[in-house]
């Protein structure tokens, strides 16, 4: 064999080594396109992502900090009921500044949530670098999240107002549907966050 034959099968070679490299490096990518599945293998069900350590941890994370929200929502109308007063000149009753500032704040808090949960989603899809997992993960922490969010920022605001009855069967009902729309918001921002990454 000529050493033209042995330059063309040795240069062949390294050929194919850098391929193999290459391909190698792009399953090792933890972000972005080059994360993608091929087509034929199948993907993980959201069950057993939901099973998951880490989808847990990030789930558990989104949910606590929202739970925290709405903790904070709930104290903040326990201190402003208990030592604050009307600053638009307005004579209102104590029971009816109380009652002004559990509205508001029950009403606010919905979109508090959406905002928490799609800020926490981008975050999330951002750092744990694939992009259904960081969806799940996202969407389920913050159903829990928004959840936890609204019952304890009603539960804590309303023992402010003495005349309040919570029927707590219809307010898990309404934090359970507030919780599905702030789950795709915190879902679709975990997906858009891992494009970014």
């Amino acid at each position: 064999m000529s050493n033209d034959d042995h330059e063309r099968r040795d240069g062949g070679q390294r050929e194919n080594e850098a391929a193999d490299e290459r391909d190698h490096l792009a399953d090792a990518q933890p972000h972005g396109g080059a994360n993608r599945r091929p087509a034929g293998r199948q993907q993980p069900s959201v069950t057993d992502l939901l099973s998951e350590q880490a989808t847990q941890n990030y789930a558990k994370t989104v949910a606590g900090v929202m739970a925290a929200v709405g903790v904070g929502i709930g104290v903040m109308v326990i201190l402003l009921g208990s030592f604050g007063g009307s600053e638009l000149g307005a004579s209102l009753s104590t029971q009816q500044y109380k009652l002004g500032l559990t509205n508001t704040a029950l009403g606010v808090a919905p979109y508090v949530g959406f905002a928490v949960a799609a800020g926490a989603g981008l975050l999330v899809g951002f750092s744990l670098g694939e992009q259904r997992r960081a969806t799940v993960a996202a969407a389920a922490g913050s159903l829990v999240g928004a959840v936890l969010l609204f019952l304890l920022a009603e539960i804590i605001a309303s023992t402010q107002v003495s005349q309040l009855s919570v029927d707590y069967g219809q307010a898990l009902v309404n934090a359970v549907l507030m919780g599905v729309g702030t789950a795709i918001a915190g879902g679709a921002g975990a997906y858009f966050g891992d494009e970014l990454a």
